[in-house]
């Protein structure tokens, strides 16, 4: 795992940042260091799920070795967010995480029923409406720290 907070191959993190120095390929944010840690959550998971990897010790595994009864289970526990992030990780986990299916799972885990009848009715992809929540939800935020910090900090008293 990186110091942006996202878990890599280390291969392909160490490629990275030999072309792009220490800035993140998902955040495009600039790290501190290029300190690696490893992602024992991850790996812990990735044990529970599929055990071993067809006689490969997981120290020697690159990503497209994990298989996807794994990857689905993995996919399963993370978030939305970690999932559109580990798209990035290598060609195979992004058809995986392109799976309708998973899409649907995070919508009916994250949000309520009523925020995904557009998935349901077939307007959009479950992967689009999700998106669309999450870029709402975003906004809202957003508006709403601005809001925050505009009526907060400190105010001014005269003297009568």
């Amino acid at each position: 795992m990186a110091l942006d907070g996202h878990t890599y191959e280390r291969q392909a993190i160490e490629s990275w940042f030999g072309a792009h120095g220490t800035i993140s390929p998902v955040t495009g944010a600039r790290m501190e260091s290029r300190l690696l840690v490893p992602n024992h959550a991850l790996r812990a998971i990735i044990r529970m799920a599929g055990g071993s990897l067809g006689g490969l010790s997981l120290a020697a595994a690159q990503a497209n070795d994990v298989p996807r009864g794994v990857l689905d289970f993995v996919f399963e526990a993370v978030g939305g967010r970690s999932l559109v992030c580990s798209m990035q990780v290598c060609t195979k986990w992004r058809e995986v995480a392109e799976s309708e299916q998973l899409w649907c799972w995070m919508l009916e885990t994250e949000f309520e029923p009523h925020d995904f009848t557009a998935a349901k009715e077939g307007t959009l992809s479950y992967r689009e409406c999700y998106a669309a929540r999450a870029t709402e939800l975003l906004q809202k935020r957003r508006a709403q720290n601005r809001t925050e910090a505009s009526t907060g900090g400190m105010r001014l008293l005269r003297n009568s």
